[in-house]
């Protein structure tokens, strides 16, 4: 995959000649250029490249893991759902009165346009709106309850009557009771007849009956008096569950049927993720439960957010886009198809337009280790421009570049300390002296392919990146450039591939994945796959100034990702969708130089500003519990369910619906 080029080594079968561009001897030598198939490769001849072109930071390569990593479990596509949410019924038919709530104990009394007063108790309640936050229990409106108080009331009479009833019934009963004893009495001296005595004896039962009938009469009233008071606090509609309320379905004064649902609410201190687990990593899940200590996950979220700010203006395709080094207020400098590149301020909007005769399809700025606030363009006529953006009239080209391109300029970059810079077309890559404008040298042909995209790093080597699957690491110098490591076998179509600041590590598309690989070593340090089957990597991946995070373009539903990298064992892992319109497709990136927010051109004309989250957001690592695994399995696609329960969700930037990634940890190896 690597190819590792050593002048000396070669020194002996390579003819020594001398460069189109330059006329010093060479003393060194350079691999042959590769040629198409079944073509014998060129020859490159020797070349003196002489002292560093700037001053080469420290080479200082990212250290190799201390053991071999294990791959984690990833369940990707996993959907974010509520455990708990209630969708909060009636529980009688009538007129919804009010949506409110009681007004708790050492909670301030609300203003008077956000008081409700109950039309019987005359108690006072607080408006409810969507978005408030209610406890379990809690009230959250009421029905027109005149007609079960009134029941209520009949009741509580009722039962005052059948008190009285009862008591009229036992005095009754006890009349009977000594009335029957004196016949009874009296007709053992022959005083009373029979026939009174059995009188006497049936008056008294018929009076027991009437007590006892009282007495169910009395118990009936209460009965009644509880169901009707049931019925009467069923017209007040409360939420068993805590959490917000998310919605209403009916609005005070509409009529509403039993159990029909009044309100949803949704406990947001609960989150679940569910996702689909590949069958043969079912045993190991199993595994890692079978000591019985709960298996813990991590969830990776990548929410979906929206641009900043639009910039709009330009009439056709944006083709490049570049910031400029100012710290308080840094420019934006797009270019596009419509033979224009624009100088935007993000507080005022458009600030300059950059006439060109023909389309615009590259642009940088001067670095932050520059003195000049310059800007480089690059068009479809072969000539580079140099633009100060300091002037009071910027739209006016500080010089062309003394030497034109035989076609189109596809990319360009400015070295870290601003002296210099190059250009590249398809086929040829040109440095030259900034402040003159002189051509200092070409490039010796390289690429078998199309070039696609340059980048300096800070080792004076530039990176070039090319249609024919090869990136190439140069040695700059004063006098020349000459090929120093070359990456075959990219199997993507990611045509701007970058170099991380510190110059140690490079993105390389295979299939559907980036990996990030060593320079040194070509060590792959981490692997981004695409976040879904449907998708791939396109058009862009760049670093960020800081190499903390990877902004990337991609195909389907994932049209533009900002990703964290892989630094040391940390993985790497999406942590933000960035939504740009269906019609929007990202065509080119840059980072601000402090790395705050990220800039992208589309093709339906537009500029996108991005919000960059900071390191301490992203350590805001989301943890929870595997508390499910399906033992069915899914025939469609050999996959069981499982899910699991986050540990804490408090503040975090999730919601029901949201897609992200499920981690299983693998077992630690001894």
């Amino acid at each position: 995959m690597v190819r590792r080029l050593f002048g000396p080594a070669l020194a002996g079968v390579l003819v020594v000649g001398l460069s189109a561009c330059d006329s010093v001897t060479r003393t060194n030598t350079s691999t042959a250029a590769r040629a198409p198939a079944g073509e014998a490769p060129a020859v490159v001849a020797a070349v003196e490249i002489g002292e560093p072109l700037f001053p080469p930071a420290a080479a200082q390569p990212h250290p190799a893991p201390t053991k071999a990593p294990v791959d984690p479990i990833v369940v990707r596509q996993s959907q974010v759902t509520l455990p708990e949410m209630q969708n909060v019924p009636s529980k009688n038919s009538g007129r919804l009165l009010h949506l409110c709530t009681d007004v708790l104990p050492g909670e301030a009394m609300p203003p008077p346009d956000q008081i409700i007063e109950h039309p019987s108790t005359r108690k006072k309640y607080r408006k409810l709106k969507e978005g408030d936050t209610i406890k379990a229990g809690q009230l959250i409106g009421f029905l027109d309850d005149k007609l079960a108080a009134a029941n209520k009331a009949i009741d509580i009479a009722t039962i005052k009557a059948n008190e009285a009833k009862l008591s009229a019934a036992d005095r009754v009963r006890e009349a009977s009771v000594e009335e029957y004893v004196m016949y009874f009495n009296l007709r053992k001296t022959n005083s009373a007849s029979e026939q009174d005595v059995r009188r006497a004896k049936a008056q008294m039962h018929k009076a027991e009956a009437d007590v006892e009938d009282a007495k169910g009469q009395l118990e009936k009233s209460k009965q009644d008096l509880n169901k009707n008071s049931v019925i009467l606090e069923e017209h007040e509609v409360r939420s068993t569950i805590p959490g917000k309320i998310n919605r209403f379905y009916r609005r005070a004064g509409e009529s509403i049927k039993e159990l029909d649902p009044v309100a949803e609410v949704q406990n947001l201190d609960k989150l679940r993720v569910e996702g689909l687990l590949e069958v043969q990593y079912l045993p190991l899940v199993n595994y890692l439960g079978s000591n019985g200590k709960p298996v813990k996950v991590v969830i990776e979220a990548s929410p979906q957010v929206g641009p900043l700010q639009q910039l709009l203006g330009h009439l056709q395709p944006v083709r490049a886009v570049a910031v400029t080094k100012d710290k308080q207020r840094p420019l934006i400098v797009s270019a596009s198809e419509d033979r224009t590149a624009r100088v935007w301020d993000r507080q005022t909007g458009q600030k300059a337009v950059l006439p060109h005769p023909v389309a615009v399809r590259a642009v940088a700025c001067t670095p932050p280790g520059a003195e000049g606030n310059l800007c480089l363009t690059g068009a479809d006529d072969g000539i580079a421009r140099i633009w100060d953006l300091d002037s009071p009239e910027p739209a006016k080209a500080v010089r062309e570049l003394k030497s034109q391109h035989q076609s189109r300029i596809i990319s360009a970059a400015f070295a870290p300390d601003g002296k210099t810079c190059v250009t590249a077309d398809e086929k040829d890559i040109r440095l030259w002296d900034v402040a003159s404008g002189e051509l200092k040298y070409r490039f010796p042909s390289q690429h078998r392919g199309q070039i696609s995209y340059v980048q300096y790093t800070p080792q004076a080597k530039l990176l070039s990146v090319a249609r024919d699957h090869s990136l190439c690491f140069w040695r700059l110098g004063e006098k020349g450039a000459t090929p120093d490591t070359v990456i075959d076998y990219r199997s993507g179509d990611v045509p701007v591939l970058g170099c991380s600041p510190d110059g140690q590590s490079v993105l390389f598309d295979q299939e559907r994945a980036l990996h990030v690989l060593s320079v040194a070593e070509q060590r792959t340090e981490g692997v981004l796959q695409a976040p879904s089957d449907a998708s791939q990597f396109a058009t862009f991946a760049l670093f960020s100034p800081d190499g903390r995070m990877i902004l990337a373009a991609g195909t389907a539903d994932n049209p533009l990702q900002l990703w964290k990298a892989p630094i040391g064992e940390a993985r790497g892992h999406l942590v933000r969708r960035l939504a740009v319109g269906p019609a929007s497709a990202p065509t080119c990136a840059a980072f601000s130089p402090d790395g705050s927010f990220a800039v992208t051109g589309t093709q339906d004309h537009k500029i996108m500003v991005w919000r960059v989250p900071p390191e301490a957001e992203l350590k805001q690592d989301l943890t929870g519990t595997l508390t499910f695994t399906s033992s069915s399995m899914e025939a469609a696609d050999r996959k069981v369910r499982i899910w699991a329960d986050l540990a804490t969700a408090g503040n975090v930037l999730l919601t029901a619906g949201d897609t992200v990634t499920l981690v299983i940890p693998p077992p630690e190896t001894k």
